[in-house]
C-alpha cells in the first residue's frame, strides 16, 4: 500500500488511509463503502459545497473526513444537511477533522458545506458509510501493473468489478479518474463491460479500460474508479482508490502515434439467408462485430483488413498470407468505437455445403498501426465455392425473419389444408360405411320375414 500526501498529488493520505481501514475489516457486513473522495482547490471562494447519497442498506457510522492544506493554522466549519431537515455541524481549528452522522443515517441526498477562513486552499474529503447488512453494492478495482516502462509499449489497464452481495452487477456507469502527480494532466476514462478490448467476456460484471499515453506522465500517476447509477434499483455511488502507477521513460504521444486500435473479440454470424440459383445454392452470411477505436477502444479506426482461408492455422499464424475478401470495389469504413458493424458475405456453390472456411479481420489506424487478429469465425461452404463481401445491414435480419415466418406460415397453411382434406375424406368414408351397414341390416331383416 502506497501512502501519498496532499502536497504531492491529489490522492492523499486521507484517501489511502480510508482504503486501508476499509480493507482491513474482516467482517463483510462491517465493510465500509467509500461514497465520495475528491481534492478541490477553493479559488477564490472560501466555501466548498459537495453532495453525496446514502442508499438503502447503508448509513451506519457515516463519516466525512476533511483534510485542509494550509501552511498556517486555519479554522473551518463543517456542516451536513440531509433528509427531513437533518443538520450536523462541527467547528474546528485542526487541519484534519471528521464529522459523524450518529446512529444509522436516513437514506437520501446529503449536502456538505465547508467554510474556511480564506479561499484559495486545497481541500480533500472522504465520505464513508458502513452497511446495515451484507447485501450491498461493492466496487473492487486493480491495475494490470503498478510499474510501467513506457518504451516497452505496454499500456496499463484498469479492471473493476461491481457486485451486490455475491452477484455481479451489469449495465452501470463506471469511470476512472487518472491524474498525474504534478497535476499537469487529468483524464476521465470510461470502463466497459461488453466484451470490448480489453474486456474479454461480455456481461460478466468486470469493467475495464486502457490508460492511454496522453493520460500518463513521467513519474507517479494517481487513479480512482467511480461507479454511479440512477437506474439500478436505488441510486448509488461508490469510489475506489487504486495503488499509485509509476511510469518511466515516458515520451509525449503527440510526437509519435504508436497505439494501435483495440482487438476485435466478438466476430459472429448474425444470421444466414439461403437462396437457390441456377448454378446451385447461394448463402448470405451477415457477420457482425463491435467497432474498435483509433487508440485501443477510443475514437475511430481508419480501415479493416478482411481475410478468409480454408486453413485455420493460416489465419491464426500467417494472417497476411490468407486471401483478402473480395469487396467488389466497396469500401467498408469503420464506425466509431462501440458501434455495431455488419458485413454480408455471399457464398455461391454448385455442390452441397459440407466444407468449412474461416474468416477474421484486423483494424488499422491512420498512422498504419495494426492490431492483432480478431477471433476467428468458421463458415460452412461447399467445394469450389466463390465468396465475396458486401456492406451488411441489420435490417436484413428482419427480412430474413419475415421470410422464415412466411415459410412457417406456408408450411402451417399447407399442413392445415391437407389436414382439412383428410378430415373431409375420413368423414365421407364413415358416412358411406354407415350407409352400407344400414343396407346390409335391411337385407338381413327382410330375409327373415
Amino acid at each position: 500500500m502506497h501512502f501519498t500526501y496532499l502536497e504531492t498529488g491529489s490522492v492523499s493520505f486521507i484517501a489511502v488511509f480510508g482504503e486501508l481501514i476499509t480493507n482491513d475489516v474482516t467482517s463483510y457486513s462491517s465493510h465500509s463503502a467509500v461514497l465520495a473522495s475528491e481534492r478541490i482547490t477553493t479559488n477564490p471562494s472560501n466555501i466548498l459545497n459537495f453532495g453525496f447519497s446514502i442508499e438503502n442498506d447503508l448509513g451506519k457510522d457515516t463519516s466525512v473526513t476533511v483534510l485542509l492544506q494550509s501552511l498556517n493554522s486555519s479554522s473551518m466549519q463543517l456542516r451536513i444537511s440531509g433528509p427531513n431537515n437533518y443538520i450536523e455541524a462541527l467547528n474546528t481549528t485542526e487541519k484534519t477533522a471528521t464529522i459523524m452522522i450518529p446512529g444509522i443515517a436516513q437514506a437520501g441526498d446529503y449536502e456538505m458545506t465547508i467554510t474556511m477562513e480564506r479561499g484559495g486552499q486545497s481541500v480533500e474529503y472522504l465520505v464513508k458509510s458502513t452497511p446495515t447488512n451484507y447485501d450491498i453494492l461493492k466496487i473492487s478495482a486493480t491495475l494490470s501493473a503498478t510499474k510501467i516502462d513506457f518504451s516497452s509499449g505496454e499500456i496499463p489497464i484498469i479492471f473493476a468489478e461491481i457486485t451486490k452481495g455475491f452477484s455481479s452487477v451489469l449495465n452501470v456507469n463506471v469511470t476512472a479518474r487518472v491524474e498525474t502527480a504534478n497535476g499537469s494532466r487529468a483524464c476521465d476514462i470510461s470502463l466497459y463491460g461488453k466484451g470490448m478490448d480489453p474486456d474479454g467476456i461480455d456481461n460478466d460484471g468486470i469493467y475495464s479500460g486502457y490508460i492511454l499515453p496522453h493520460c500518463l506522465y513521467e513519474g507517479r500517476v494517481n487513479t480512482k474508479v467511480y461507479d454511479k447509477s440512477e437506474v439500478y434499483e436505488d441510486a448509488f455511488q461508490r469510489v475506489k482508490v487504486l495503488e499509485d502507477l509509476y511510469i518511466k521513460n515516458y515520451v509525449d504521444p503527440d510526437q509519435n502515434d504508436t497505439v494501435p486500435p483495440g482487438r476485435i473479440l466478438d466476430v459472429d454470424i448474425h444470421h444466414i439467408v439461403k437462396q437457390n440459383s441456377p448454378s446451385g445454392e447461394s448463402r448470405n452470411f451477415t457477420i457482425s462485430w463491435t467497432a474498435t477505436g483509433d487508440d485501443k477502444n477510443v475514437g475511430q479506426a481508419s480501415a479493416y483488413i478482411l481475410r478468409i482461408s480454408d486453413d485455420f492455422e493460416t489465419l491464426l499464424n500467417d494472417f497476411d498470407s490468407a486471401v483478402l475478401l473480395d469487396m467488389k470495389n466497396i469500401s467498408l469504413s469503420p464506425q466509431t468505437s462501440s458501434r455495431k458493424e455488419a458485413l454480408k458475405i455471399v457464398v455461391d456453390a454448385e455442390q452441397s455445403y459440407t466444407g468449412t472456411t474461416f474468416f477474421a479481420l484486423k483494424a488499422v489506424d491512420e498512422a498504419g498501426n495494426v492490431r492483432e487478429i480478431s477471433n476467428i469465425l468458421s463458415i460452412v461452404v461447399a467445394k469450389g465455392y466463390r465468396a465475396f463481401g458486401e456492406r451488411g445491414s441489420f435490417d436484413d435480419d428482419v427480412k430474413a425473419k419475415e421470410e422464415d415466418n412466411m415459410m412457417i406460415y406456408v408450411i402451417i397453411g399447407a399442413l392445415g389444408g391437407g389436414l382439412a382434406l383428410l378430415l373431409i375424406f375420413i368423414t365421407i368414408l364413415l358416412c358411406r360405411k354407415r350407409q352400407f351397414k344400414k343396407a346390409d341390416d335391411t337385407n338381413i331383416h327382410m330375409g327373415r320375414i
